[in-house]
């Protein structure tokens, strides 16, 4: 098989996580990662990595870093107001208020980045962003954008995935007759 020209728009979970999956799998594939941010962010909430989540990160062998990076909470304990022990909810218990591993969005997100580090066909641009693609026969064409500067370039890709979030400016337009 031919190496392929991955894109995938979105440097928060998703986008890297997937581009873990595919280096693994698509070793002689050549994924360009592009973050909208000049650097990862700092921004976001405790995420509970529990169901398939948790599935998916074993399998990228991430498992052992994720809970070392976690918060390592407890559970929790409820007292009255003498401040006497009136309930206890132990953390990863099934349907309690706290999973096994709880970790903040920010080193969730700075974990997975430093495993896509680990593999030479994974290369990420900050900074950047793609505002149209064009399907063409054989191959896609994506503008990619400079955030700061306001300059553009067309690059070409054999597969650009979406992994932007919900606020994506992306435009796909096709050149294929039917």
């Amino acid at each position: 098989m031919a190496a392929r020209r991955i894109l995938i728009v979105g440097g928060g979970v998703a986008g890297p996580t997937l581009a873990l999956v595919l280096a693994k799998h698509l070793p002689s594939s050549q994924i360009t990662i592009l973050e909208r941010s000049i650097t990862q962010s700092e921004l976001g909430q405790v995420v509970d990595v529990e169901g398939p989540s948790q599935e998916i990160l074993s399998r990228l062998h991430l498992l052992p870093l994720l809970r070392e990076a976690s918060t390592r909470e407890q559970g929790i304990e409820v007292v009255n107001e003498q401040g006497e022990l009136v309930g206890r909810l132990p953390a990863g218990q099934s349907g309690g208020a706290s999973k096994e591993i709880e970790i903040m969005r920010p080193r969730l997100s700075e974990v997975i980045h430093n495993a896509t580090n680990e593999h030479e066909n994974v290369h990420w641009r900050f900074g950047k962003t793609v505002t149209a693609i064009e399907e063409r026969l054989d191959d896609l064409l994506a503008q990619v954008s400079d955030v700061e500067k306001k300059e553009t370039q067309k690059e070409e890709f054999d597969l650009v995935v979406a992994a932007d979030g919900l606020r994506s400016d992306i435009e796909i337009s096709s050149s294929r007759r039917a």
